[in-house]
């Protein structure tokens, strides 16, 4: 025989557990949650815009993905931003595409 008891005590003290928890574990993974409020607002974040100084990248920033728009090809824009980014000693220019083995060669 199985006993099943519900009570909403336990939904109660369910949720700021939890909270609790999800803060801890960010706290492990070095990030500062100010408060239950901002972990229960992640659920509705569709959009993430981060700085470019080095905080979260640790200043190796690279790319993952490449979206075009209007009909530009992938390739056509990896060869502008090649050509743009050739000169620039700056970590974004020079992190910013695939190593030099697979870039594309610039447009002329």
């Amino acid at each position: 025989m199985v006993l099943v008891a519900a009570s909403p005590c336990a939904l109660a003290i369910a949720v700021p557990l939890t909270v609790v928890a999800a803060i801890g574990a960010a706290s492990r993974q070095g990030a500062l949650v100010k408060g239950g409020a901002a972990v229960e607002e992640l659920g509705r974040i569709k959009v993430i815009a981060l700085d470019k100084t080095g905080t979260l990248t640790r200043n190796k920033p690279q790319v993952v993905a490449t979206i075009t728009v209007d009909g530009i090809t992938e390739t056509e824009a990896l060869r502008t931003a090649a050509a743009l980014e050739a000169r620039s000693e700056h970590p974004l220019a020079q992190a910013s595409w695939p190593p030099p083995t697979t870039r594309p060669p610039p447009a002329r």
